[in-house]
């Protein structure tokens, strides 16, 4: 069964499934599937899961540059001469799908770090 993400999750900012990669020269332009709630100075790592490419991004580590509206955002990432974006023809239910996963952010910010979503 795949890892789907959770809209209100305990912990965040949290991990956001990949709808679109787009690479814009140096920076990658990444769309998720639902509101991704991060902020500019965000650190992110994208899991690109096999069967998903650019393969090259896997494990990549960016900073978030700017924000464009709820479920895009651009990382500084280049992917400029890595392959587009394309998904598995076919999609068995025990595969995962593609995820930007925050893992730090800009030491001068700090502001994430110290979010407090409880109580619910």
């Amino acid at each position: 069964m795949p890892i789907l993400a959770q809209t209100s999750p305990v912990f965040q900012p949290a991990m956001r499934v990949i709808g679109l990669l787009v690479s814009i020269g140096n920076i990658t332009r990444i769309v998720t599937t639902i509101p991704h709630q991060y902020d500019v100075g965000m650190i992110v790592r994208l899991n690109m899961p096999v069967g998903f490419t650019p393969q090259g991004l896997n494990q990549q580590v960016g900073e978030i540059t700017d924000i464009i509206d709820p479920t895009t955002f651009y990382v500084g990432i280049d992917s400029s001469k890595l392959d587009g974006w394309t998904t598995p023809a076919t999609f068995p239910e025990n595969l995962q799908y593609p995820q930007v996963t925050p893992v730090g952010e800009v030491n001068s910010q700090l502001d994430d770090a110290t979010r407090n979503v409880l109580p619910y």
